[in-house]
């Protein structure tokens, strides 16, 4: 199964899509930008719906460059 259609990730998985390290998921997880859902066995997974919700706000916090330029001249 393709990475795009599973339903949940693991940490290492959303690190290789995200191209950062695990230790960089633990630390937006820390910062509350990412919520996982914890296993009995200690194991962390991710939904497609949460991972899908933290793409869509990482989008909208950055500004394009012309919206940035925009501001600048105002």
């Amino acid at each position: 199964m393709k990475q795009s259609e599973q339903a949940f990730y693991s940490r290492r998985e959303l690190a290789e899509m995200f191209r950062v390290t695990p230790q960089s998921i633990i630390r937006w997880e820390q910062a509350g930008l990412l919520t996982a859902g914890h296993l009995c066995s200690g194991s962390v997974r991710y939904s497609r719906a949460e991972v899908d919700r933290f793409i869509a706000q990482q989008t909208e916090a950055r500004p394009t460059k012309r919206g940035a330029n925009a501001a600048q001249q105002a």
